[in-house]
């Protein structure tokens, strides 16, 4: 008899998730004695950085020539490794 298959949980079955709980308002104010300095950024402002080169238009590339096909018979080249006793 073939083992039964197990069916997914039902949405009845699964238990509510737990309420995380609240996290403390960020605030804009650093201690006196912390050294830290605050720096707000603002990216709509930030010009982009290809933007100083952008004004004057680069030249079209040229494409290299192609290169030149010779029609010329094919040599076959052998490439294995000769077993240095049997060479001598």
């Amino acid at each position: 008899m073939p083992a039964p298959i197990a069916t997914p949980p039902r949405a009845k079955d699964i238990a509510p998730p737990e309420m995380v709980a609240a996290l403390p308002a960020i605030s804009t104010e650093l201690p006196p004695d912390s050294d830290l300095v605050l720096v707000e950024t603002r990216h709509a402002n930030v010009p982009a950085i290809g933007d100083e080169g952008s004004a004057a238009p680069r030249p079209r590339r040229v494409r290299p020539p192609r290169a030149q096909l010779v029609e010329e018979p094919l040599e076959l080249v052998e490439t294995h490794k000769v077993d240095m006793q049997r060479a001598e």
